[in-house]
């Protein structure tokens, strides 16, 4: 006897066909995964807080927190109040406590990482910020801050702080208090607010 072919049954495929299918799908599943790695890079994942080796804050203090004892001390009876505000990428606490002679004001912004919005860290953001901010007013003279978070800028009794990812702003202005006495003030409230930061 010799060996005969069989037909193939109706509604399956032949080899060839198989093979076909075969193919293509590895085709379309290569296709997608090199879509999905060129997004991926794209958004750059190192530069994301999970990334290995990334120390970023998740949060901030609330400012009106931190801003509660130097306003009983410096501005008797004036209560602190908060304005916080979000938009895509960063988060902003802002507390102020004033009176008719003096005002206090603390603000945080944290800076994230975006994926394909924002690849930066969100350290580089926050220096961007920073720098951004002293550019901000012409004819404005910023001094160094030594020993304060990252990087750290005074001008009169405002103090711009960079701790990674957040950036602290604190001004403080007071009409009975002479200028040396306003910034020693800003600058331990700066200091203060950085602490709280880490903890």
């Amino acid at each position: 006897m010799t060996p005969t072919t069989l037909p193939e049954p109706s509604g399956q495929l032949s080899r060839g066909q198989r093979r076909a299918r075969r193919i293509v799908l590895r085709t379309g599943i290569g296709i997608l995964l090199l879509l999905l790695l060129g997004t991926l890079l794209a958004g750059r994942p190192w530069n994301a807080p999970w990334w290995p080796g990334r120390t970023e804050f998740a949060g901030v203090p609330d400012p009106c927190e931190v801003l509660a004892e130097p306003a009983r001390r410096l501005l008797p009876g004036a209560i602190p109040v908060r304005d916080p505000w979000e938009r895509v990428l960063v988060e902003q606490e802002v507390c102020e406590a004033k009176n008719d002679a003096a005002s206090l004001r603390l603000g945080y912004e944290r800076w994230q990482w975006g994926h394909l919005k924002s690849p930066q860290t969100g350290e580089a953001a926050a220096h961007g910020r920073l720098q951004s901010l002293m550019g901000r007013g012409q004819g404005r003279s910023w001094s160094p801050v030594p020993g304060l978070g990252a990087e750290a800028y005074r001008n009169n009794s405002t103090v711009l702080v960079r701790e990674a990812n957040v950036i602290v702003r604190v001004s403080y202005s007071d009409t009975r208090m002479q200028s040396a006495g306003a910034v020693a003030e800003a600058e331990h409230l700066a200091r203060t607010a950085v602490a709280a930061i880490r903890h």
